[in-house]
């Protein structure tokens, strides 16, 4: 059966879809519904999937909104990230004005590497354990930044600030 078939089977769920579809590894086929439901967009790279990841990928999001109903927060940073700490999990909002509609919730444990960015430029990075995530992420960021600042030139004023976090995750 070539592209243009109508009579393609989704390899995630077994119902039929017509053109409206997306391919996966080993020329399978996804449907828009589970394309969906598992939280993926444009800039997903689908292709490299096969329908078990896609599966995997749709009973997480799954997961994720039964922990969200009982993610009590404790400390957050405006509307960018929240924290709970007694269950050590956090999540960055993905709605408008820090809303949460449907948002990845991950452990402390998913931490990997930390990197403090101003202005493109490292100015601390390491690996981040357990204990020392919750501190790092949030009441112990002022003694990286202050501690990063004394050892090198001050500027007047700094236009980017960013976190980069990596995860243990695809």
């Amino acid at each position: 059966m070539g592209f243009f078939s109508l009579k393609q089977v989704c390899s995630v769920c077994g119902c039929e879809c017509g053109l409206n579809r997306f391919q996966i590894k080993d020329k399978e086929w996804c449907c828009p519904r589970c394309f969906k439901e598992a939280g993926f967009n444009a800039s997903t790279l689908i292709r490299t999937m096969s329908a078990e990841d896609i599966r995997n990928a749709i009973d997480r999001k799954k997961m994720d909104v039964e922990k969200l109903s009982s993610f009590i927060i404790t400390k957050e940073v405006g509307s960018y990230l929240k924290v709970d700490e007694r269950k050590k999990q956090w999540y960055v909002p993905d709605g408008l004005f820090g809303k949460a509609k449907k948002p990845r919730i991950y452990s402390y444990d998913d931490v990997i590497d930390y990197e403090l960015l101003e202005d493109g430029g490292s100015i601390i990075k390491g690996g981040l354990g357990r204990a020392v995530v919750g501190g790092a992420l949030l009441g112990g960021i002022g003694a990286i930044v202050g501690g990063a600042t004394g050892t090198r030139k001050s500027k007047q004023t700094c236009t980017s600030l960013k976190v980069k976090i990596t995860l243990n995750d695809m």
